[in-house]
């Protein structure tokens, strides 16, 4: 909502608004934003990355959230990443496991 050319991939409210991509996960609280000239060379340039490989390429936009892609296989993923670690809330659940 807001903004313009907005669609649905993966879950996930994309669009443009003022020159900008915007990455929504609502269910997450978790927004990526940065600009559309931008977003689209390095999603160009990710995609020619993966013709070749597999792997995972984080892209840095405007604030705590970065979009991350995946390759496996035929397969590209993707998902919001959010800047604090959950390594200590993993290390607690493995103890009571």
């Amino acid at each position: 909502m807001g903004g313009s050319y907005e669609e649905k991939i993966s879950g996930y409210r994309i669009h443009i608004n003022n020159g900008d991509v915007h990455l929504h996960d609502d269910d997450s609280n978790f927004k990526f934003e940065m600009d559309s000239k931008e977003f689209k060379n390095d999603i160009k340039d990710a995609l020619n990355q993966f013709k070749s490989n597999e792997g995972l390429i984080e892209i840095e936009g405007r604030g705590k959230n970065s979009l991350c892609l995946i390759k496996k296989g035929r397969s590209l993923s993707m998902f919001l990443r959010d800047s604090s670690s959950v390594k200590s809330k993993l290390q607690s659940f493995l103890k009571k496991c």
